[in-house]
Protein backbone atom coordinates (compact mmCIF):
# COMPACT_ATOMS: atom_id res chain seq x y z
CA UNK A 1 0.00 0.00 0.00
CA UNK A 2 2.51 2.67 1.13
CA UNK A 3 1.55 5.69 3.23
CA UNK A 4 -1.95 5.76 4.76
CA UNK A 5 -1.79 8.83 7.04
CA UNK A 6 0.45 11.86 7.43
CA UNK A 7 0.41 14.39 10.29
CA UNK A 8 2.57 17.52 9.96
CA UNK A 9 3.07 20.10 12.68
CA UNK A 10 5.12 23.32 12.49
CA UNK A 11 6.99 22.25 9.35
CA UNK A 12 8.03 25.17 7.11
CA UNK A 13 4.84 27.26 6.71
CA UNK A 14 2.55 24.40 7.70
CA UNK A 15 1.09 24.92 11.17
CA UNK A 16 -0.83 21.67 11.29
CA UNK A 17 -1.94 19.34 8.52
CA UNK A 18 -3.53 15.89 8.54
CA UNK A 19 -3.86 13.80 5.38
CA UNK A 20 -5.24 10.36 4.58
CA UNK A 21 -4.07 8.74 1.38
CA UNK A 22 -5.51 6.22 -1.03
CA UNK A 23 -4.04 3.22 -2.76
CA UNK A 24 -3.03 3.80 -6.36
CA UNK A 25 -2.45 7.28 -7.78
CA UNK A 26 -2.65 10.28 -5.40
CA UNK A 27 -2.42 13.67 -7.14
CA UNK A 28 -1.61 17.04 -5.51
CA UNK A 29 -2.59 20.23 -7.29
CA UNK A 30 -2.71 23.92 -6.43
CA UNK A 31 -1.34 27.28 -7.43
CA UNK A 32 2.41 27.72 -7.88
CA UNK A 33 3.94 28.35 -4.45
CA UNK A 34 0.98 26.88 -2.58
CA UNK A 35 3.26 24.48 -0.73
CA UNK A 36 2.73 21.17 -2.54
CA UNK A 37 6.43 20.30 -2.48
CA UNK A 38 6.56 20.88 1.28
CA UNK A 39 4.34 17.83 1.76
CA UNK A 40 6.79 15.73 -0.25
CA UNK A 41 9.68 17.16 1.80
CA UNK A 42 7.86 16.18 5.00
CA UNK A 43 7.67 12.54 3.84
CA UNK A 44 11.35 12.68 2.91
CA UNK A 45 12.12 13.99 6.41
CA UNK A 46 10.36 10.92 7.85
CA UNK A 47 12.66 8.73 5.78
CA UNK A 48 15.85 10.25 7.15
CA UNK A 49 16.41 13.36 5.02
CA UNK A 50 18.61 15.93 6.71
CA UNK A 51 16.84 18.60 8.75
CA UNK A 52 17.66 22.28 9.20
CA UNK A 53 16.47 24.71 11.82
CA UNK A 54 15.05 26.88 9.01
CA UNK A 55 12.51 24.09 8.39
CA UNK A 56 10.78 24.85 11.69
CA UNK A 57 7.79 27.16 11.38
CA UNK A 58 8.75 30.68 12.42
CA UNK A 59 8.08 31.34 16.08
CA UNK A 60 7.95 27.64 17.05
CA UNK A 61 10.50 25.67 19.09
CA UNK A 62 10.23 22.39 17.19
CA UNK A 63 8.52 20.54 14.35
CA UNK A 64 6.92 17.10 14.41
CA UNK A 65 5.96 14.77 11.59
CA UNK A 66 4.25 11.39 11.90
CA UNK A 67 3.37 8.95 9.13
CA UNK A 68 1.51 5.66 9.13
CA UNK A 69 2.62 3.18 6.49
CA UNK A 70 1.31 -0.19 5.36
CA UNK A 71 4.11 -2.34 3.95
CA UNK A 72 4.77 -5.99 3.17
CA UNK A 73 5.27 -7.60 6.59
CA UNK A 74 7.98 -10.06 5.50
CA UNK A 75 10.06 -7.33 3.92
CA UNK A 76 9.40 -5.02 6.87
CA UNK A 77 10.66 -7.64 9.31
CA UNK A 78 13.74 -8.23 7.16
CA UNK A 79 14.67 -4.55 7.08
CA UNK A 80 13.65 -3.77 10.66
CA UNK A 81 14.17 -6.87 12.86
CA UNK A 82 11.76 -7.16 15.77
CA UNK A 83 8.78 -5.55 14.07
CA UNK A 84 5.62 -7.56 13.65
CA UNK A 85 2.65 -6.97 11.37
CA UNK A 86 2.31 -4.70 8.35
CA UNK A 87 1.80 -1.27 9.93
CA UNK A 88 4.80 0.96 10.52
CA UNK A 89 4.30 4.28 12.33
CA UNK A 90 7.25 6.63 11.97
CA UNK A 91 7.50 9.76 14.09
CA UNK A 92 10.31 12.31 13.95
CA UNK A 93 10.77 15.46 16.01
CA UNK A 94 13.35 18.16 15.34
CA UNK A 95 13.96 21.20 17.53
CA UNK A 96 15.65 24.55 17.00
CA UNK A 97 18.81 23.39 18.82
CA UNK A 98 19.38 20.79 16.09
CA UNK A 99 18.36 17.78 18.18
CA UNK A 100 16.33 15.11 16.41
CA UNK A 101 14.33 12.25 17.90
CA UNK A 102 12.93 9.38 15.88
CA UNK A 103 10.51 6.58 16.71
CA UNK A 104 9.22 3.48 14.95
CA UNK A 105 6.01 2.03 16.34
CA UNK A 106 6.65 4.00 19.53
CA UNK A 107 10.21 2.74 20.02
CA UNK A 108 13.19 5.13 19.77
CA UNK A 109 15.37 4.49 16.73
CA UNK A 110 18.31 5.95 14.84
CA UNK A 111 17.84 8.21 11.83
CA UNK A 112 19.86 5.59 9.93
CA UNK A 113 16.96 3.18 10.47
CA UNK A 114 14.59 5.69 8.86
CA UNK A 115 16.92 5.94 5.87
CA UNK A 116 17.06 2.14 5.59
CA UNK A 117 13.27 1.97 5.57
CA UNK A 118 13.12 4.70 2.93
CA UNK A 119 15.57 2.90 0.63
CA UNK A 120 13.65 -0.35 1.01
CA UNK A 121 10.11 0.92 0.51
CA UNK A 122 10.04 4.31 -1.24
CA UNK A 123 11.58 6.20 -4.14
CA UNK A 124 11.50 9.97 -4.59
CA UNK A 125 11.71 11.67 -7.99
CA UNK A 126 11.72 15.34 -8.78
CA UNK A 127 13.85 17.86 -10.59
CA UNK A 128 16.65 17.25 -8.08
CA UNK A 129 16.08 13.62 -7.23
CA UNK A 130 16.03 12.62 -10.92
CA UNK A 131 19.73 13.45 -10.99
CA UNK A 132 20.31 10.16 -9.15
CA UNK A 133 19.24 8.35 -12.33
CA UNK A 134 22.41 9.73 -13.95
CA UNK A 135 24.83 8.24 -11.42
CA UNK A 136 26.60 5.13 -12.82
CA UNK A 137 26.17 3.19 -9.56
CA UNK A 138 22.44 3.95 -9.60
CA UNK A 139 22.17 2.81 -13.21
CA UNK A 140 23.97 -0.44 -12.37
CA UNK A 141 21.58 -1.03 -9.45
CA UNK A 142 18.59 -0.48 -11.78
CA UNK A 143 19.95 -3.01 -14.28
CA UNK A 144 20.65 -5.57 -11.54
CA UNK A 145 17.19 -5.16 -10.08
CA UNK A 146 15.67 -5.66 -13.54
CA UNK A 147 17.80 -8.77 -14.10
CA UNK A 148 17.01 -10.18 -10.64
CA UNK A 149 20.67 -10.64 -9.71
CA UNK A 150 20.42 -10.47 -5.90
CA UNK A 151 21.73 -14.01 -5.44
CA UNK A 152 24.60 -13.59 -7.91
CA UNK A 153 25.57 -10.24 -6.38
CA UNK A 154 25.61 -11.71 -2.89
CA UNK A 155 27.85 -14.60 -4.01
CA UNK A 156 30.27 -12.27 -5.79
CA UNK A 157 30.38 -9.87 -2.85
CA UNK A 158 31.18 -12.75 -0.48
CA UNK A 159 34.13 -13.89 -2.62
CA UNK A 160 35.28 -10.29 -3.10
CA UNK A 161 35.31 -9.58 0.66
CA UNK A 162 37.08 -12.87 1.39
CA UNK A 163 39.76 -12.07 -1.21
CA UNK A 164 40.39 -8.62 0.22
CA UNK A 165 40.77 -10.13 3.69
CA UNK A 166 43.30 -12.72 2.47
CA UNK A 167 45.24 -10.04 0.56
CA UNK A 168 45.35 -7.93 3.72
CA UNK A 169 46.68 -10.87 5.75
CA UNK A 170 49.38 -11.52 3.17
CA UNK A 171 50.44 -7.86 3.30
CA UNK A 172 50.50 -7.91 7.09
CA UNK A 173 52.80 -10.93 7.40
CA UNK A 174 55.04 -10.19 4.42
CA UNK A 175 57.46 -8.21 6.56
CA UNK A 176 61.14 -7.45 6.63
CA UNK A 177 63.32 -9.49 9.01
CA UNK A 178 63.71 -6.55 11.39
CA UNK A 179 59.96 -5.78 11.43
CA UNK A 180 59.13 -9.46 11.93
CA UNK A 181 61.49 -9.70 14.94
CA UNK A 182 60.14 -6.48 16.40
CA UNK A 183 56.55 -7.67 16.17
CA UNK A 184 57.41 -11.11 17.54
CA UNK A 185 59.06 -9.50 20.57
CA UNK A 186 56.06 -7.23 21.09
CA UNK A 187 53.41 -9.95 20.67
CA UNK A 188 55.38 -12.43 22.80
CA UNK A 189 55.78 -9.91 25.62
CA UNK A 190 52.08 -8.98 25.57
CA UNK A 191 50.93 -12.60 25.41
CA UNK A 192 53.32 -13.50 28.26
CA UNK A 193 52.05 -10.62 30.39
CA UNK A 194 48.50 -11.92 30.11
CA UNK A 195 49.52 -15.57 30.56
CA UNK A 196 51.59 -14.80 33.69
CA UNK A 197 48.63 -13.27 35.51
CA UNK A 198 46.12 -15.63 33.86
CA UNK A 199 42.92 -13.90 35.07
CA UNK A 200 39.87 -16.14 35.41
CA UNK A 201 36.33 -15.31 34.31
CA UNK A 202 34.54 -13.44 37.11
CA UNK A 203 37.70 -13.20 39.22
CA UNK A 204 37.74 -9.39 39.21
CA UNK A 205 34.25 -9.22 40.73
CA UNK A 206 35.11 -11.95 43.24
CA UNK A 207 38.22 -10.05 44.35
CA UNK A 208 36.20 -6.88 44.86
CA UNK A 209 33.88 -8.81 47.19
CA UNK A 210 36.78 -10.31 49.15
CA UNK A 211 38.55 -6.95 49.53
CA UNK A 212 35.35 -5.30 50.70
CA UNK A 213 34.82 -8.09 53.25
CA UNK A 214 38.36 -7.75 54.66
CA UNK A 215 38.09 -3.99 54.92
CA UNK A 216 34.82 -4.25 56.83
CA UNK A 217 35.73 -7.22 59.09
CA UNK A 218 35.15 -5.31 62.35
CA UNK A 219 31.71 -4.10 61.24
CA UNK A 220 30.85 -7.58 60.00
CA UNK A 221 31.91 -9.19 63.31
CA UNK A 222 29.92 -6.65 65.32
CA UNK A 223 26.83 -7.23 63.18
CA UNK A 224 27.21 -11.02 63.54
CA UNK A 225 27.29 -10.78 67.32
CA UNK A 226 24.28 -8.47 67.36
CA UNK A 227 22.27 -10.75 65.07
CA UNK A 228 23.16 -13.78 67.24
CA UNK A 229 22.09 -11.90 70.37
CA UNK A 230 18.80 -10.85 68.80
CA UNK A 231 18.15 -14.46 67.84
CA UNK A 232 19.28 -16.40 70.94
CA UNK A 233 21.80 -14.91 73.32
CA UNK A 234 19.66 -12.85 75.69
CA UNK A 235 16.36 -13.13 77.54
CA UNK A 236 14.52 -10.95 75.03
CA UNK A 237 15.84 -12.79 71.95
CA UNK A 238 13.60 -14.13 69.23
CA UNK A 239 14.17 -17.78 70.19
CA UNK A 240 13.34 -17.18 73.88
CA UNK A 241 10.06 -15.64 72.77
CA UNK A 242 9.41 -18.54 70.39
CA UNK A 243 10.10 -21.09 73.20
CA UNK A 244 7.51 -19.39 75.40
CA UNK A 245 5.03 -19.15 72.53
CA UNK A 246 5.60 -22.85 71.73
CA UNK A 247 4.82 -23.90 75.28
CA UNK A 248 1.55 -21.99 75.18
CA UNK A 249 0.72 -23.33 71.72
CA UNK A 250 1.20 -26.94 72.88
CA UNK A 251 -1.32 -26.39 75.67
CA UNK A 252 -3.69 -24.69 73.21
CA UNK A 253 -3.46 -27.61 70.74
CA UNK A 254 -4.37 -30.05 73.52
CA UNK A 255 -7.42 -27.99 74.36
CA UNK A 256 -8.39 -27.34 70.74
CA UNK A 257 -6.94 -29.81 68.15
CA UNK A 258 -7.75 -27.36 65.32
CA UNK A 259 -4.52 -25.52 66.25
CA UNK A 260 -2.33 -28.61 65.64
CA UNK A 261 -1.35 -27.35 62.20
CA UNK A 262 -0.34 -23.98 63.57
CA UNK A 263 1.72 -25.75 66.26
CA UNK A 264 3.63 -27.68 63.56
CA UNK A 265 4.40 -24.47 61.71
CA UNK A 266 5.67 -22.85 64.93
CA UNK A 267 7.94 -25.88 65.59
CA UNK A 268 9.36 -25.52 62.07
CA UNK A 269 9.96 -21.81 62.67
CA UNK A 270 11.79 -22.65 65.89
CA UNK A 271 14.02 -25.16 64.09
CA UNK A 272 14.80 -22.62 61.32
CA UNK A 273 15.68 -19.91 63.85
CA UNK A 274 17.95 -22.32 65.76
CA UNK A 275 19.79 -23.17 62.50
CA UNK A 276 20.21 -19.48 61.71
CA UNK A 277 21.46 -18.72 65.22
CA UNK A 278 24.02 -21.51 64.89
CA UNK A 279 25.12 -20.17 61.51
CA UNK A 280 25.72 -16.65 62.81
CA UNK A 281 27.38 -18.00 66.01
CA UNK A 282 29.84 -20.15 64.08
CA UNK A 283 30.67 -17.18 61.84
CA UNK A 284 31.55 -14.99 64.85
CA UNK A 285 34.20 -17.55 65.87
CA UNK A 286 35.93 -17.64 62.45
CA UNK A 287 36.78 -14.10 61.38
CA UNK A 288 39.54 -14.05 58.74
CA UNK A 289 41.92 -11.25 59.72
CA UNK A 290 45.05 -12.35 57.86
CA UNK A 291 46.51 -9.04 56.51
CA UNK A 292 48.64 -11.03 54.07
CA UNK A 293 45.54 -12.24 52.28
CA UNK A 294 44.19 -8.70 51.97
CA UNK A 295 47.48 -7.51 50.46
CA UNK A 296 47.41 -10.44 48.01
CA UNK A 297 43.83 -9.74 46.95
CA UNK A 298 44.50 -6.02 46.45
CA UNK A 299 47.66 -6.69 44.49
CA UNK A 300 46.00 -9.23 42.19
CA UNK A 301 43.01 -6.96 41.63
CA UNK A 302 45.37 -4.15 40.58
CA UNK A 303 47.18 -6.46 38.13
CA UNK A 304 43.91 -7.56 36.54
CA UNK A 305 42.76 -3.94 36.38
CA UNK A 306 45.98 -3.03 34.55
CA UNK A 307 45.44 -5.86 32.06
CA UNK A 308 41.88 -4.69 31.37
CA UNK A 309 43.14 -1.15 30.79
CA UNK A 310 45.66 -2.37 28.20
CA UNK A 311 43.89 -5.26 26.49
CA UNK A 312 40.13 -5.10 27.01
CA UNK A 313 37.36 -3.81 29.23
CA UNK A 314 36.51 -7.28 30.61
CA UNK A 315 38.46 -10.35 31.68
CA UNK A 316 36.84 -12.21 28.79
CA UNK A 317 38.24 -9.70 26.29
CA UNK A 318 41.67 -9.85 27.95
CA UNK A 319 41.75 -13.64 27.63
CA UNK A 320 40.59 -13.40 24.01
CA UNK A 321 43.35 -10.87 23.29
CA UNK A 322 45.88 -13.25 24.80
CA UNK A 323 44.80 -16.02 22.42
CA UNK A 324 44.98 -13.63 19.46
CA UNK A 325 48.50 -12.56 20.40
CA UNK A 326 49.65 -16.17 20.68
CA UNK A 327 48.16 -16.85 17.24
CA UNK A 328 50.03 -13.86 15.80
CA UNK A 329 53.31 -15.11 17.27
CA UNK A 330 52.67 -18.52 15.74
CA UNK A 331 51.82 -16.98 12.38
CA UNK A 332 55.04 -14.93 12.40
CA UNK A 333 57.09 -17.98 13.39
CA UNK A 334 55.71 -19.80 10.37
CA UNK A 335 55.45 -16.80 8.08
CA UNK A 336 56.83 -18.54 5.00
CA UNK A 337 54.41 -21.42 5.43
CA UNK A 338 51.54 -19.04 6.20
CA UNK A 339 52.17 -16.94 3.10
CA UNK A 340 52.21 -20.08 0.97
CA UNK A 341 48.91 -21.28 2.40
CA UNK A 342 47.35 -17.86 1.99
CA UNK A 343 48.56 -17.65 -1.62
CA UNK A 344 46.83 -20.98 -2.33
CA UNK A 345 43.67 -19.68 -0.67
CA UNK A 346 43.92 -16.50 -2.76
CA UNK A 347 44.21 -18.50 -6.00
CA UNK A 348 41.05 -20.44 -5.14
CA UNK A 349 39.19 -17.22 -4.34
CA UNK A 350 40.39 -15.59 -7.57
CA UNK A 351 38.99 -18.49 -9.58
CA UNK A 352 35.68 -18.31 -7.74
CA UNK A 353 35.59 -14.53 -8.17
CA UNK A 354 36.31 -14.86 -11.88
CA UNK A 355 33.51 -17.40 -12.40
CA UNK A 356 31.03 -15.35 -10.36
CA UNK A 357 32.04 -12.10 -12.09
CA UNK A 358 31.75 -13.56 -15.58
CA UNK A 359 28.31 -14.99 -14.72
CA UNK A 360 27.23 -11.53 -13.52
CA UNK A 361 28.57 -9.86 -16.65
CA UNK A 362 26.84 -12.35 -18.95
CA UNK A 363 23.46 -11.94 -17.31
CA UNK A 364 23.85 -8.17 -17.24
CA UNK A 365 24.64 -8.08 -20.95
CA UNK A 366 21.47 -10.02 -21.79
CA UNK A 367 19.37 -7.87 -19.44
CA UNK A 368 20.90 -4.62 -20.76
CA UNK A 369 19.72 -5.36 -24.33
CA UNK A 370 16.26 -6.33 -23.18
CA UNK A 371 15.83 -3.36 -20.82
CA UNK A 372 17.14 -0.94 -23.46
CA UNK A 373 14.42 -2.06 -25.87
CA UNK A 374 11.71 -1.82 -23.21
CA UNK A 375 12.73 1.69 -22.14
CA UNK A 376 13.00 2.79 -25.77
CA UNK A 377 9.47 1.50 -26.39
CA UNK A 378 8.19 3.35 -23.31
CA UNK A 379 9.92 6.56 -24.46
CA UNK A 380 8.24 6.45 -27.87
CA UNK A 381 4.90 6.09 -26.14
CA UNK A 382 5.79 9.21 -24.13
CA UNK A 383 6.22 11.32 -27.25
CA UNK A 384 9.84 10.65 -28.22
CA UNK A 385 9.11 9.51 -31.77
CA UNK A 386 12.79 9.12 -32.67
CA UNK A 387 14.04 8.08 -29.24
CA UNK A 388 16.98 5.75 -28.96
CA UNK A 389 18.09 4.31 -25.66
CA UNK A 390 21.01 2.01 -24.96
CA UNK A 391 22.73 0.62 -21.88
CA UNK A 392 26.48 0.60 -22.39
CA UNK A 393 28.15 -2.16 -20.41
CA UNK A 394 31.93 -2.32 -20.02
CA UNK A 395 33.73 -5.11 -18.20
CA UNK A 396 37.24 -5.12 -16.71
CA UNK A 397 38.08 -8.26 -14.67
CA UNK A 398 41.38 -6.63 -13.68
CA UNK A 399 39.60 -3.90 -11.67
CA UNK A 400 36.79 -5.56 -9.71
CA UNK A 401 34.60 -3.84 -7.16
CA UNK A 402 32.12 -5.23 -4.68
CA UNK A 403 29.48 -5.30 -7.45
CA UNK A 404 31.47 -7.13 -10.11
CA UNK A 405 33.68 -6.33 -13.09
CA UNK A 406 31.20 -4.06 -14.87
CA UNK A 407 30.48 -0.37 -15.27
CA UNK A 408 27.24 0.90 -16.77
CA UNK A 409 26.25 4.04 -18.65
CA UNK A 410 22.71 4.86 -19.80
CA UNK A 411 22.80 6.48 -23.26
CA UNK A 412 19.97 8.47 -24.84
CA UNK A 413 19.13 10.42 -27.96
CA UNK A 414 15.80 12.09 -28.70
CA UNK A 415 16.56 13.11 -32.29
CA UNK A 416 17.53 10.99 -35.33
CA UNK A 417 20.52 13.17 -36.21
CA UNK A 418 22.08 13.05 -32.75
CA UNK A 419 24.53 10.54 -31.38
CA UNK A 420 23.65 8.58 -28.26
CA UNK A 421 24.92 10.48 -25.23
CA UNK A 422 25.05 9.79 -21.48
CA UNK A 423 21.95 10.92 -19.59
CA UNK A 424 24.00 13.49 -17.68
CA UNK A 425 24.24 15.54 -20.89
CA UNK A 426 20.45 15.88 -21.19
CA UNK A 427 19.68 19.55 -20.65
CA UNK A 428 15.89 19.49 -20.58
CA UNK A 429 14.16 18.76 -17.28
CA UNK A 430 11.15 17.48 -19.20
CA UNK A 431 13.30 14.99 -21.08
CA UNK A 432 14.89 13.79 -17.84
CA UNK A 433 11.46 13.31 -16.28
CA UNK A 434 10.17 11.29 -19.22
CA UNK A 435 13.28 9.09 -19.37
CA UNK A 436 12.93 8.45 -15.65
CA UNK A 437 9.23 7.60 -15.99
CA UNK A 438 9.98 5.30 -18.94
CA UNK A 439 12.57 3.49 -16.83
CA UNK A 440 10.16 3.19 -13.90
CA UNK A 441 7.43 1.90 -16.19
CA UNK A 442 9.72 -0.74 -17.68
CA UNK A 443 10.92 -1.75 -14.20
CA UNK A 444 7.56 -1.72 -12.42
CA UNK A 445 7.14 -5.49 -12.58
CA UNK A 446 10.64 -6.08 -11.17
CA UNK A 447 10.90 -3.27 -8.65
CA UNK A 448 10.08 -4.23 -5.03
CA UNK A 449 9.52 -0.63 -3.96
CA UNK A 450 5.98 -0.10 -2.71
CA UNK A 451 5.75 3.69 -2.88
CA UNK A 452 6.84 6.24 -5.51
CA UNK A 453 6.82 10.01 -5.04
CA UNK A 454 6.98 12.31 -8.08
CA UNK A 455 7.46 16.06 -7.71
CA UNK A 456 6.38 17.88 -10.89
CA UNK A 457 7.33 15.07 -13.23
CA UNK A 458 5.32 16.83 -15.95
CA UNK A 459 7.72 19.77 -16.18
CA UNK A 460 8.19 20.75 -19.83
CA UNK A 461 5.63 18.21 -21.09
CA UNK A 462 2.35 18.95 -22.86
CA UNK A 463 -0.02 17.90 -25.62
CA UNK A 464 -0.81 14.25 -26.15
CA UNK A 465 2.35 13.28 -24.30
CA UNK A 466 0.78 14.28 -21.01
CA UNK A 467 -2.01 11.75 -21.58
CA UNK A 468 0.59 9.05 -22.26
CA UNK A 469 2.34 10.07 -19.04
CA UNK A 470 -0.95 9.73 -17.17
CA UNK A 471 -1.45 6.25 -18.59
CA UNK A 472 2.06 5.23 -17.51
CA UNK A 473 1.54 6.55 -13.98
CA UNK A 474 -1.82 4.83 -13.74
CA UNK A 475 -0.35 1.52 -14.94
CA UNK A 476 2.44 1.68 -12.35
CA UNK A 477 -0.12 2.61 -9.66
CA UNK A 478 -1.83 -0.76 -10.12
CA UNK A 479 0.97 -2.39 -8.11
CA UNK A 480 2.49 0.59 -6.29
CA UNK A 481 1.20 3.62 -4.46
CA UNK A 482 2.11 6.89 -6.19
CA UNK A 483 2.12 10.42 -4.78
CA UNK A 484 2.44 12.97 -7.58
CA UNK A 485 2.55 16.76 -7.71
CA UNK A 486 1.30 18.21 -11.00
CA UNK A 487 0.32 21.47 -12.67
CA UNK A 488 -1.35 19.68 -15.58
CA UNK A 489 -5.12 19.19 -15.56
CA UNK A 490 -4.78 16.27 -17.99
CA UNK A 491 -2.55 14.44 -15.51
CA UNK A 492 -4.73 15.22 -12.49
CA UNK A 493 -7.67 13.61 -14.27
CA UNK A 494 -6.04 10.17 -13.92
CA UNK A 495 -5.90 10.27 -10.11
CA UNK A 496 -7.56 7.80 -7.76
CA UNK A 497 -7.42 10.51 -5.08
CA UNK A 498 -7.04 14.25 -5.64
CA UNK A 499 -5.74 16.76 -3.10
CA UNK A 500 -5.93 20.53 -3.48
CA UNK A 501 -3.22 22.48 -1.67
CA UNK A 502 -3.91 26.10 -0.76
CA UNK A 503 -1.86 28.80 0.94
CA UNK A 504 -3.81 31.30 3.05
CA UNK A 505 -2.63 34.45 4.84
CA UNK A 506 -4.52 35.46 7.97
CA UNK A 507 -3.43 37.96 10.60
CA UNK A 508 -0.08 38.33 8.87
CA UNK A 509 0.63 34.60 9.16
CA UNK A 510 0.84 32.12 6.29
CA UNK A 511 -0.73 28.71 6.55
CA UNK A 512 -1.08 25.75 4.18
CA UNK A 513 -4.16 23.59 3.91
CA UNK A 514 -4.70 20.44 1.83
CA UNK A 515 -8.20 19.18 1.07
CA UNK A 516 -8.99 15.75 -0.29
CA UNK A 517 -11.50 16.38 -3.08
CA UNK A 518 -14.75 14.57 -3.69
CA UNK A 519 -15.80 13.96 -7.35
CA UNK A 520 -17.37 17.41 -7.69
CA UNK A 521 -14.35 19.02 -6.08
CA UNK A 522 -12.06 17.15 -8.48
CA UNK A 523 -14.07 18.44 -11.44
CA UNK A 524 -13.94 22.00 -10.11
CA UNK A 525 -10.20 21.88 -9.48
CA UNK A 526 -9.46 20.53 -12.95
CA UNK A 527 -11.67 23.25 -14.40
CA UNK A 528 -9.60 25.84 -12.48
CA UNK A 529 -6.39 24.30 -13.82
CA UNK A 530 -7.74 24.62 -17.36
CA UNK A 531 -7.72 28.38 -16.88
CA UNK A 532 -11.20 29.30 -15.71
CA UNK A 533 -11.12 31.19 -12.42
CA UNK A 534 -14.91 31.18 -12.37
CA UNK A 535 -15.29 27.47 -13.28
CA UNK A 536 -17.56 28.38 -16.18
CA UNK A 537 -19.87 25.81 -17.65
CA UNK A 538 -17.52 25.27 -20.58
CA UNK A 539 -14.53 24.67 -18.34
CA UNK A 540 -16.52 22.29 -16.12
CA UNK A 541 -17.69 20.31 -19.15
CA UNK A 542 -14.12 20.19 -20.40
CA UNK A 543 -12.98 18.95 -17.00
CA UNK A 544 -15.63 16.22 -16.96
CA UNK A 545 -14.56 15.18 -20.45
CA UNK A 546 -10.93 14.94 -19.32
CA UNK A 547 -11.90 12.77 -16.35
CA UNK A 548 -14.04 10.48 -18.52
CA UNK A 549 -11.29 10.19 -21.13
CA UNK A 550 -8.79 9.34 -18.40
CA UNK A 551 -11.06 6.55 -17.17
CA UNK A 552 -11.31 5.14 -20.69
CA UNK A 553 -7.54 5.37 -21.23
CA UNK A 554 -6.80 3.45 -18.05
Amino acid sequence: MGITKLNIKNFAIIRELRLEFSEGLNMFTGETGAGKSIIVEAIGFLFGERAYSEMIREGEASMEIEGEFLFDKKKLKGILPGFEGETLVIKRIFDASGRTRAYMNGRPCLVASLSAAGRAFADFHGQNQSQSLMAPEKQLAILDRYAGLDGELKAFSTFYSARREVESRIRNISLSKEEKERLMDLYSFQAGEIEKIDPKEGEDAELEDLISRFKNIDKIEKSLNEVYSFLKNDDSSALHSVYRALARAESLAQLDPSFSGALERLEKAKAELEDLAELFYSSTNNPDRDPGKLDFYIGRAEKIKALKKKYGKTVSLVRKKGEELKAKVGELENVEHSVGELQKELEVLNRKLSVAGEALSGKRAVAAKKLSKEIEKELKELGFEYARFSIKLESDPGIPSGTGFDSVEFLFSSNPDQFLKPLKFIASGGEISRVMLAAKSALSAYDELEMLVFDEIDSGVGGNTIFAMGEKLKAIAVSKQILCITHMAQLAAFADANFKVEKNVSGGKTEIKALRLDPDGKTGEIARMLGSSHSSKTAVEHAKQLINNAKKRK
